[in-house]
């Protein structure tokens, strides 16, 4: 948990607490002009950090206790409850962080087609900042294996191991690629 919290810094967490709350205000404000919305935004207070840590937490408890259906982990039923995540967190709470999470403000983004569009709009602070995190916290070792080809669901075309992509690799790991 400690490596996590070096990579997840104060600065990302502000910003998670930051642009969930002002997500909420926002989307309370469009049900208030007439607008439907989503339930989660009415009754809204304030998040904290360590709220964002706790919904954090969860999630990556949920990750390795999976259960079929989000309800059981507050269940009273001995076989289906996990009282660890009912004791750190009410259900009503969790959905709503979970329904106004957000690392971005939406009215910034620019609309998709348009000049300027950047799919991880949403994402984009927090990927600035763990990239930030992860520079200070990851020391590659001296042997590192890269693969040739780089795919992923964001790159539109392969990457492939040439002078660009070593470019690119050297850039995220500095000193991976010197002989």
């Amino acid at each position: 948990m400690d490596y996590l919290l070096s990579i997840l810094t104060e600065e990302i967490l502000e910003i998670i607490r930051d642009q969930t709350n002002l997500y909420a205000i926002q989307e309370h404000e469009r049900r208030l002009g007439g607008k439907v919305v989503r339930m989660a935004s009415c009754n809204w207070k304030p998040t904290t950090v360590e709220e964002i840590k706790t919904f954090i937490t969860i999630h990556i408890l949920m990750g390795i206790h999976t259960l079929p259906d989000l309800r059981h982990y507050w269940s009273s039923d001995n076989l289906l409850g996990v009282p660890a995540v009912a004791n750190l967190i009410n259900k009503t709470w969790f959905k709503k962080l979970t329904e106004n999470v957000h690392c971005n403000d939406n009215t910034k983004a620019v609309p998709r087609g348009e000049a300027g569009y950047d799919r991880l709009h949403k994402l984009q602070p927090a990927i600035d900042a763990l990239n930030s995190s992860l520079k200070e916290v990851y020391i590659p070792s001296s042997v590192m294996a890269v693969d040739g080809t780089i795919q992923g669901p964001f790159i539109d075309e392969a990457v492939h191991a040439d002078e660009t992509s070593q470019a690119w690799i050297q850039s995220l790991v500095p000193g991976c690629l010197q002989n």
